[in-house]
């Protein structure tokens, strides 16, 4: 782990270092590894990541100096895409990769049709105007894109060639053998069997992150674990030289096929590391594996420590390193059920700094919704990535058949998001961390340092356990409740919440993810109204009728939203649980006051 906190430091550190002092640090590297051998190890293994951080920074600074060059004012040319399309509101986004460049591709309108059924590895002729990537936008960084393209017209797509196109058909197949599915099933198998979150609606995918599963439609080591499981039988008849080049070349496909992010790497790169320390007879676990993959991964690509799928990755698997023993010990139950809540809360637990960091909360409901969904999921990725395939590849009345065990999975993991995320249940946040991390470090430090003291032992992991138990049922049972007054959720929309009374104002500029995810950052769990500003309310309207059933929807006139109430004078509208103050002026709404019903 030394050597991978070096380059990880490395890499965040980025700082050019000269060839001067490059040479100087290796030679002395080299020094003390000539003067102590056959002595002490930590001072090579010190000297030796000291080498690898001051490497890294160099490699970590050319690449910001390459990102910091300026892109041309625009572009007409063909363009090879990087990363299959996704929606974005109102159209698509594509990274595409032109002379030497990635490059964020919005596409709008009636162009964006033209791309969305495009995947990684085709090309497409595109023009455009280019702006430079924000110096501040890491999310970019880390995926090393140049500058931002809003392209005015797209043509002439071409197919990709080689084992690319091969992975590109079965995405196709799997997506035609899936059509008759539900689009909530849909979006779901393509999501956990390539990591395809396009047909994931808004609700779902809004469902799956309030239940704390949002990770499981983005491939990661769940599925290179099953991946190899499913291969362990043919693999395990093969010489150990030839058992290694078939892992290479199964996980190199895999790769391919459900795209080269952030966690698939890491995942990939743990795998080849066993499988390496296995064909020459020695045996890496835990941290081991981990620093192994990350050392390779950080020394090949330094922006990688900025992507935050791959720093929730790592820190979720060396939470799984040191937690699930002590975890599993201290379970009551079958030894099964033990290992599985072990795993997934360590997982949990590790990540909860991060989470809360980046996402403002970490669901408690993550660890139920979790275990109850792992079953499902095992189907939906073992046989729905398999036999979607063959539905897609041979279609008509055999497809429908095949995707039975699909519709039942699919269904259950959909019911397990939707139910989980209705629960009035808490997050962890902020202020609950320092009491819960320190809770874990009591019950990983005394559990290290007493083991010749069984009392010390098992008082100090009592302890430890009732204060994490303890801070995680506070979370979950005192939920903040929304804050009284009007709150955005982003361009074009806004809450207005008054005594737990809460009311969705949108017009044409509102977007279901940003609503939702407004709503969910702010605790809100239902709606008493949902009021439409502008004749042309947007489609947002439409996922909040699906989210909110039963909600009253009001509509200026002009409106053609149906089943809504067109309020055509100013007044007050009495809604369930509240009376709403409307003024209209043309086709337009404005929501005053919100006064809850008396008892």
């Amino acid at each position: 782990m030394v050597c991978a906190t070096a380059v990880w430091l490395g890499a965040v550190w980025a700082v050019a270092v000269p060839w001067s002092v490059t040479v100087g640090v290796v030679g002395l590297a080299v020094a003390v590894g000539v003067a102590l051998h056959g002595g002490a190890v930590w001072p090579r293994v010190l000297a030796f990541a000291v080498v690898l951080g001051v490497v890294v920074s160099a490699l970590a600074s050319g690449a910001w100096a390459g990102l910091g060059e300026e892109p041309p004012d625009s572009i007409d040319a063909r363009v090879r895409i990087v990363k299959d399309p996704r929606p974005v509101p109102r159209g698509v986004r594509i990274q595409v990769h032109h002379d030497g460049r990635h490059y964020d591709a919005y596409v709008r309108g009636t162009p964006a049709g033209s791309v969305v059924d495009l995947r990684a590895g085709e090309s497409v002729h595109l023009s455009g105007r280019v702006r430079a990537r924000d110096p501040l936008d890491r999310w970019r960084a880390s995926r090393h894109v140049a500058g931002i393209i809003t392209a005015d017209a797209v043509g002439d797509p071409r197919a990709a060639r080689g084992l690319p196109a091969l992975a590109n058909a079965v995405h196709r197949a799997l997506e035609r053998g899936s059509a008759d599915l539900s689009p909530p099933v849909r979006g779901v198998l393509l999501g956990v069997a390539v990591g395809n979150r396009g047909a994931l609606g808004p609700g779902v995918s809004d469902d799956l992150r309030a239940a704390g599963l949002s990770h499981l439609t983005a491939v990661s080591g769940q599925h290179v674990a099953l991946l190899m499981v499913l291969v362990s039988p043919l693999l395990s008849r093969l010489s150990p030289r030839a058992r290694w080049v078939a892992t290479l070349v199964v996980l190199g496909w895999f790769v391919l096929l459900v795209r080269a992010e952030p966690s698939v790497l890491r995942a990939v790169a743990m795998a080849i590391a066993v499988e390496s320390g296995r064909a020459g007879g020695r045996q890496v676990r835990g941290f081991g594996v981990l620093a192994t993959a990350v050392v390779a991964l950080v020394v090949i690509d330094p922006l990688i420590v900025w992507s935050v799928a791959f720093q929730l990755s790592v820190v979720a698997t060396a939470g799984i390193a040191v937690l699930a023993g002590p975890l599993s010990a201290l379970l009551p139950g079958p030894r099964r059920v033990r290992e599985a809540m072990a795993i997934t809360g360590s997982a949990q637990l590790a990540v909860s700094p991060l989470a809360v960091g980046y996402f403002g909360g970490l669901p408690v409901v993550g660890l139920a919704a979790n275990l109850a969904a792992a079953p499902v999921v095992a189907v939906v990725l073992g046989w729905g990535l398999t036999g979607g395939v063959v539905a897609g590849l041979m279609g008509g009345p055999v497809a429908s058949p095949l995707h039975l065990p699909t519709r039942v999975a699919g269904g259950g993991m959909v019911w397990v998001a939707t139910t989980m995320a209705g629960l009035p249940v808490g997050q962890l946040r902020q202020s609950h961390l320092p009491v819960l991390l320190a809770g874990v470090v009591c019950i990983v430090v005394v559990r290290r340092r007493a083991r010749g003291h069984p009392r010390w032992r098992a008082a100090g992991t009592a302890v430890g356990s009732v204060v994490v138990a303890g801070t995680v049922v506070v979370a979950a049972l005192a939920p903040a409740p929304p804050v009284a007054g009007r709150h955005a959720l982003g361009a074009g929309a806004e809450v207005v919440v008054a005594d737990g009374v809460t009311v969705v104002v949108v017009d044409g500029r509102a977007t279901a993810p940003a609503v939702f995810a407004g709503l969910r950052r702010l605790g809100v769990v239902r709606a008493d109204a949902i009021v439409v500003r502008t004749a042309r309310g947007g489609g947002a309207v439409e996922d909040l009728r699906r989210r909110f059933p039963g909600a009253p929807i009001l509509v200026p006139p002009g409106s053609a939203v149906d089943g809504a109430t067109v309020v055509s004078t100013a007044g007050v509208v009495s809604l369930r649980g509240a009376t709403v103050a409307v003024e209209v002026g043309g086709d337009r709404l404005e929501v005053g006051a919100v006064v809850p019903n008396g008892p």
